[in-house]
């Protein structure tokens, strides 16, 4: 069907595995931009190991350094996300869970499913309400108590209602968790 989710039942629950939007453009120069990155780190580290007295230049070569590699870590995760990053829904005993995983990197974030509200597909809008995007994509958010949520970032509109669609199936949230169904507008209007 070329839908980037699918879905897997166990014990636990049901599983939906949905697959990172791949943007190979970004994960193409990514790829390349962190090797220089990458260089000038170890060189960095290289000189500050290979300095004989502390002073004011290895402090801000230790600063600089620090700033370089929490931006590394992120640049490293996105390049994962864009070659193999996959989002995995749990819905199961009372809970739903979020898993974002880009191959060694991973975390979860878990919600009281009678705490959700607002279960919705969200159709990604233009910033420029005169230009359309090329593809259209969509997302699923809810509301809980932390704020707004979002997953299936990248979806197709038709994937993402159908994986709506297949997370209501599975009857693991109350119906009030689903945002109401607007009704279709009458014929000729």
């Amino acid at each position: 069907s070329g839908a980037r989710w699918n879905v897997r039942d166990d014990s636990d629950g049901a599983h939906f595995e949905i697959a990172a939007l791949r943007l190979w453009p970004i994960a193409i120069f990514l790829g390349f931009w962190l090797w220089g990155w990458t260089a000038g780190e170890i060189s960095a580290a290289k000189s500050l190991l290979g300095m004989k007295e502390p002073g004011p230049a290895a402090a801000f070569l230790l600063f600089w350094l620090a700033g370089w590699t929490v931006g590394g870590i992120f640049a490293w995760a996105a390049f994962f996300w864009c070659l193999a990053g996959q989002e995995i829904v749990t819905l199961g005993n009372g809970r739903l869970s979020i898993r974002w995983r880009a191959l060694f990197l991973h975390w979860t974030r878990e919600f009281d499913a009678a705490q959700i509200q607002d279960l919705r597909v969200q159709e990604a809008k233009a910033q420029d309400p005169r230009r359309s995007a090329p593809i259209a994509l969509s997302l699923i958010s809810f509301r809980h108590a932390r704020g707004r949520m979002l997953f299936g970032i990248g979806l197709k509109p038709d994937d993402a209602a159908a994986l709506l669609a297949a997370i209501r199936s599975r009857g693991g949230l109350p119906d009030c968790a689903f945002a109401p169904k607007t009704p279709a507008a009458p014929a000729g209007l």
